[in-house]
């Protein structure tokens, strides 16, 4: 069984200010997301419906909806700016 993978307009953008070799590798991760959204290394973030895997300094921050088969790619963002005030209240409008 497959998820479907969705991008928000926002994990679009940083996914694309990204160098092409961190594109690559972030593209891989989500990716094998399809198959498997909750691998090895993931964590759940606190106070949120979210979950954040690694790519090297960049990290991924998704949602899951398992009854509709969709993973939602909410962030793509370096790892120093990858959990501030401002993240937690963009994932609440999504989660």
């Amino acid at each position: 069984m497959r998820y479907e993978i969705v991008w928000t307009p926002q994990a679009v953008r940083e996914l694309k200010k990204l160098s092409p070799q961190g594109q690559e590798a972030v593209r891989r991760l989500v990716d094998d997301l399809e198959k498997c959204p909750f691998p090895k290394g993931m964590t759940k973030l606190t106070g949120v419906d979210a979950f954040r895997i690694r790519s090297g300094q960049f990290r991924v921050i998704y949602s899951v909806n398992g009854s509709k088969l969709v993973v939602r790619i909410l962030k793509v963002a370096d790892r120093k700016e990858a959990y501030n005030n401002r993240l937690i209240k963009t994932l609440k409008k999504y989660t």
